[in-house]
């Protein structure tokens, strides 16, 4: 939020005559959400900053390197083994950068921002879930950056091609996978064996 909000405080500046509707726009929304959220929370749990997760709310003792080397490439939660088509918005990132600075500035604040808290969380891989669970909120603006290869598709090499279009494929696959074969019962079977869980972060098979 604090993020989103500084993109909104450059782009009241640079339309100093919409200012007020500009921060409007986006103070709204906001404060409706944090309301709604906050009687919620209060309806449920007895108080308003109340989660429902208790002392797990507050457990940031991961390492942030072993964190952050798990979201990217533990082959149990990594987000490049579940979402390869990731790769390919690091292709589009200088375009898109060159093209819209400050929208790629907030992105990246926003994307640092909360990869950062998931990293430190105890429970960083997100539980007996498929794929890295926290980092879903992100994959929008993870993959935004590859729109910049497809929109000049036909100029890309014949390599390119294929590989971009590989891993678009194997992206599909990864992510139909848990429906194809049901994971239901793995699941169950990671949630009654944390040890078992574990093993599984960091290895493969």
């Amino acid at each position: 939020i604090v993020a989103l909000a500084l993109g909104v405080l450059h782009l009241a500046r640079r339309r100093p005559d919409r200012r007020w509707l500009v921060l409007l726009a986006w103070a709204a929304p906001v404060a409706a959400w944090a309301l709604a959220v906050a009687l919620y929370d209060q309806a449920r749990f007895g108080s308003p900053f109340a989660t429902g997760y208790g002392g797990e709310a507050t457990r940031f003792t991961t390492p942030i390197g072993e964190g952050l080397a798990g979201l990217a490439l533990s082959p149990g939660k990594g987000i490049l083994w579940f979402s390869p088509v990731v790769l390919v918005s690091l292709l589009g990132f200088r375009s898109l950068a060159g093209r819209r600075p400050a929208f790629v500035a907030v992105a990246l604040a926003m994307i640092g921002s909360l990869v950062a808290l998931d990293a430190k969380y105890y429970q960083w891989w997100g539980g007996d879930c498929w794929g890295p669970r926290l980092l879903v909120p992100l994959l929008p603006l993870l993959v935004l950056p590859a729109g910049e290869v497809f929109a000049r598709w036909r100029t890309l090499g014949r390599w390119r091609r294929a590989a971009v279009g590989l891993l678009v494929l194997a992206s599909v696959f990864v992510a139909a996978l848990p429906i194809l074969v049901p994971f239901d019962a793995h699941a169950e079977r990671l949630s009654a064996d944390p040890a078992r869980l574990h093993r599984t972060l960091w290895t493969v098979g």
